[in-house]
């Protein structure tokens, strides 16, 4: 047997201690975390003719799974555009260019970014999106599918001051009414949220002021999560190493202070999702500063998280914009950017997962084939110990 020691920011001694401390984790700690169980892996961009690819959503309709994402010869150059594939049966069709920015008269493209595709449960298929033109203003922009994404209407401009979803999709309140995480990035980053209530074939949209304050939180990408009874609880990526959170519980009509959890995060995106009453899962890099991971997380409450799964581990990978749904088929289906040229699409089966509790917010050691790895406090130490 080759004991095989990858060693990452500790000191000889403090090494070999955690070494110990490793070898006698399954005495210690009970059962690792499972492996992650994959029902389907691949990458439906590239089908496609763009060099990059980055900041894909995910819709389920009725029919189908729809991927949009941005396409363009580098990361927000002016041919910035977004495209769309859906899944028919076991294929990804042929990737088509639903959105481009053109001035009318000078005719100069601007780049697209942060496309968001959501399906309301009355109304048609929307898309958000923005550009941001001279002076570093950002206009947002929707447009609407009536036959689940084979055509669209004319783009509509959303008011001003209105920027529609972030990143992420709205949520659907019992009223019908839209909550969109939103956010700003002049004099720093904050975020907000806005109301859409639809009114024959438009929505009226109004908003909160600056939940946040950038010089204390530099916080955005809001993330909605609905735990019911009108609580609602939004979570945002931060400059600062971890996620924070602010609740409303009034369906969205106030909200309580900014305040740190327990996630860390590396100013990378995240997303999250109702599995059902109870369970709410997230996806998200649960480091400080690496990118190269890709963790899913659940939780009932919002406040304690448990360890679902390692969905990427590749230290020299650069993984973002995460987008999931729960498909028709009740499994759980992601989509993210790898390095910002391909975005993977992945499946798991949502009653395969053994979520196992954070301890102080640590993520638990994992079992991934013959590769057992420990991480008491991921953002800081990483060790893994390999058996042959």
């Amino acid at each position: 047997m080759k004991v095989m020691i990858q060693r990452r920011l500790g000191s000889c001694l403090s090494g070999l201690i955690l070494l110990g401390t490793i070898l006698m984790m399954p005495l210690a700690l009970g059962v690792a975390l499972a492996p992650l169980h994959l029902v389907r892996s691949e990458f439906p961009s590239d089908a496609g003719t763009t060099a990059f690819n980055y900041s894909p959503s995910l819709a389920q309709t009725a029919g189908g799974l729809i991927l949009v994402w941005v396409g363009g010869s580098g990361v927000d150059s002016p041919d910035a555009s977004v495209y769309l594939t859906r899944l028919g049966g076991d294929t990804w069709s042929q990737p088509t260019k639903v959105a481009s920015v053109v001035h009318p008269r000078t005719l100069v493209q601007t780049p697209c970014q942060r496309p968001v595709l959501f399906k309301p449960t009355n109304g048609p298929l929307l898309l958000f999106y923005k550009t941001v033109k001279a002076r570093h203003q950002t206009v947002s922009y929707v447009t609407t599918s009536r036959d689940n994404g084979i055509t669209w209407f004319k783009p509509k401009t959303l008011p001003r001051s209105i920027f529609g979803p972030a990143r992420t999709k709205p949520i659907e309140l019992p009223t019908g009414v839209l909550l969109c995480g939103s956010d700003t990035h002049k004099a720093g980053w904050r975020f907000h949220i806005e109301r859409a209530t639809a009114f024959r074939d438009t929505l009226s949209w109004t908003r909160t002021r600056d939940l946040s304050l950038a010089m204390l939180h530099n916080a955005s990408e809001p993330v909605l999560l609905d735990y019911g009874g009108g609580n609602i609880q939004a979570l945002c990526r931060t400059k600062r190493g971890y996620v924070v959170e602010t609740w409303s519980d009034n369906h969205g009509e106030t909200w309580s202070a900014v305040e740190r959890t327990m996630l860390p995060n590396p100013d990378s995106g995240l997303d999250a999702i109702r599995l059902d009453e109870q369970q709410h899962a997230v996806v998200y890099q649960h480091s400080n500063r690496e990118r190269g991971v890709l963790n899913l997380a659940v939780t009932e409450d919002g406040k304690q998280w448990a360890a679902a799964a390692v969905l990427e581990h590749q230290p020299d990978s650069h993984f973002s914009d995460p987008s999931i749904v729960l498909g028709a088929d009740g499994n759980l289906h992601l989509v993210y950017s790898v390095n910002h040229q391909r975005v993977k699409y992945i499946v798991t089966d949502p009653d395969q997962l053994s979520p196992v509790s954070m301890v102080g917010g640590n993520w638990p050691y994992w079992v991934e084939a013959s590769v057992c790895v420990f991480c008491p406090s991921w953002p800081r130490t990483q060790w893994a110990v390999t058996l042959n």
